[in-house]
């Protein structure tokens, strides 16, 4: 495309076009990007239900606060297009907008039901973007591998000392059985879990690095006399 704005619509006529001019005229106001935002949908509740399930989900990983049920038609800016064209071809739109903090207008509407045809979209195709959506926009599932490590291995090891303890106390009376085994089997798993999330925070942080984002804009600066200071150079080249 070569025109100064990019209205993005599905073919199967779930999204009305009449929106175009509604959308147009925020773009004028100054908006770089318009969306569409569902408020209903005549797909099926269920299916609307499952879809508003997946947004709160990355809306609570996220660290960027993201933009729920914008699925549908999209208007965006010239310069978001160029901008956006810098990030990796894997990277959703929906969630990359968030993090590039252009202004954003959300027009609600009722989807529609589809005009003819059937989706390509079955349930591993939802279920792998819905993984790669979580993973594109959170690395805290490692955070919580992490500490499901380390509160699994407090309980085993209080478990396995009140056992020892009791064992003690009572010599005689109290049978050894598998227990021991158990508690030790369970500390083991923990361990290994705990292990696995800091090697997972590893990987975060190397993700972290070698994604390409895209450019953070930086709107104006107040009572900034000089330049901000920036961590990593990265940083510093991400912010137009």
């Amino acid at each position: 495309v070569s025109g100064d704005v990019v209205i993005g619509i599905a073919c199967d006529f779930q999204d009305p076009p009449e929106m175009i001019p509604e959308f147009v005229k925020y773009w004028e106001q100054g908006y770089h990007v318009v969306c569409g935002q569902k408020t209903s949908s005549k797909e099926g509740k269920v299916i609307y239900a499952v879809r508003h399930l997946y947004y709160k989900i990355i809306e609570m990983f996220s660290e960027v606060p993201q933009y729920e049920h914008i699925s549908g038609i999209t208007l965006f800016d010239r310069e978001v297009l160029e901008n956006f064209l810098k990030a990796d071809v894997d990277l959703p739109f929906r969630f990359a907008i968030a993090d590039m903090g252009y202004p954003v207008k959300l027009v609600p509407y009722e989807q529609k039901a589809r005009k003819s045809g059937k989706s390509s979209f079955n349930f591993w195709s939802y279920l792998n973007f819905a993984i790669l959506s979580l993973v594109n926009t959170s690395t805290m599932p490692l955070r919580l591998m992490t500490l499901l490590g380390v509160v699994m291995s407090v309980i085993c090891f209080c478990i396995g000392l009140g056992y020892l303890i009791m064992k003690f106390i009572f010599w005689q009376n109290y049978q050894l059985g598998l227990a021991p085994l158990l508690i030790g089997m369970f500390f083991l798993g923990s361990v290994q879990i705990l292990f696995l999330g800091v090697l997972g925070e590893y990987v975060a942080e190397v993700l972290k690095k070698i994604t390409k984002l895209p450019d953070l804009v930086l709107s104006d600066k107040i009572n900034f006399d000089e330049e901000p200071a920036f961590d990593t150079q990265k940083d510093k080249n991400r912010i137009i």
